[in-house]
């Protein structure tokens, strides 16, 4: 993402959507009332027009919006943003407009009051996170999936079935078989810089020697990090694995796993922590809290707002979850809003 401040309009940002992650970022500081603009694709309208046909010329037109609805799909890099246009000719006035965003798509966004915790969230998105750029193949001697990890989830793009017995196979597959499949897959992403190849057992070094020997990706570093799952959760183990530090900013779902970890931990021993918004705002109160965490669909509640200020007044760091990750559920489940405290205190959950 890239953005920078209006000039000689206070409140407007001007934001280049740069990929997949960045549409999840947008839509994490919406809120309802905030305004929009972008270019839109709209058709002639003509006044006492009779025959209104399908041939009618669409012309771009640059509108703003008062923003009333998001819809954000994950993993299809589209974001729909719909609301009343609020300027332009009298004829658009106060019609209804939906916004369609998707990657290198640039927008101008107005917000009364830019919080902390949003340009915060602003300048995450600026980073460049490695794990864009890095295919996850977690495998065994039956099954391999492929995956690719956002800001905001895991995408898994496919299984392939060794043809071991019992998984519907008449006749099983040679390893070279099974290998060459996995190797074609790879070979349809662009623009991947490293392979990494996990799961317990041997298989892993194995396909990582395949791979390997067919001289198709030494463009690509490719790894293999031993897990202990064969699933979608061997991917927060690979996540953890000091040998990805050298790569940098791998993935924020590392850091939403460490911390969720240590709030549970917490929980459970009846500890420094709290959660709920009565009582994570008692502990605010109290001076008590060090983090704060909160799901992005309560991040987004106007319910939300006078916690998130008298937090960031505090100097409380705010880390916001994405509602589509594993750790990110479970503090929606915890009540959305969570913290970490300094010392124990007494709030109730």
């Amino acid at each position: 993402m890239k953005a920078r401040n209006v000039p000689e309009e206070p409140g407007w940002k001007e934001i280049l959507i740069e990929n997949d992650n960045d549409l999840w970022y947008i839509r994490s500081i919406i809120s309802n009332g905030d305004l929009i603009r972008a270019t839109v694709m709209r058709r002639e309208e003509k006044k006492g027009d009779m025959d209104r046909s399908k041939e009618q010329k669409r012309t771009p037109t640059r509108v703003t919006v008062r923003i009333d609805e998001t819809f954000f799909q994950p993993f299809t890099g589209r974001l729909r943003i719909s609301g009343q246009i609020t300027d332009g000719n009298a004829e658009l006035r106060g019609s209804f407009q939906s916004i369609n965003i998707s990657p290198m798509d640039e927008v101008e966004l107005f917000k009364e009051n830019w919080s902390d915790a949003s340009e915060g969230i602003i300048n995450e998105a600026q980073l460049k996170w490695v794990g864009n750029n890095i295919l996850f193949v977690v495998l065994d001697d039956e099954q391999c999936d492929i995956f690719t990890v956002k800001a905001y989830g895991i995408e898994n793009h496919g299984r392939i079935f060794s043809g071991k017995s019992g998984k519907g196979y008449e006749q099983q597959k040679s390893p070279s078989t099974y290998y060459s499949e996995i190797e074609k897959t790879i070979n349809s992403f662009s623009a991947i810089k490293a392979i990494i190849i996990a799961g317990p057992g041997f298989e892993r070094e194995n396909l990582l020697s395949y791979l390997t020997k067919s001289g198709k990706f030494f463009r690509q570093q490719l790894l293999s990090i031993p897990t202990t799952r064969n699933d979608e959760n061997a991917i927060y183990e690979v996540l953890t694995d000091p040998s990805l530090a050298s790569m940098g900013n791998v993935s924020r779902l590392k850091s939403e796993k460490e911390k969720v970890e240590k709030l549970l931990s917490e929980i459970s021993r009846n500890g420094k922590a709290s959660y709920g918004i009565g009582s994570v705002m008692d502990a605010i109160n109290a001076g008590a809290v060090d983090e704060l965490f909160i799901s992005e669909s309560e991040f987004r509640k106007d319910s939300s707002k006078e916690l998130l200020k008298l937090a960031a007044a505090s100097g409380i760091r705010i880390t916001i979850f994405s509602d589509e990750s594993e750790h990110g559920k479970i503090i929606r489940g915890l009540g959305g809003i969570c913290a970490l405290l300094r010392y124990q205190i007494n709030t109730g959950p």
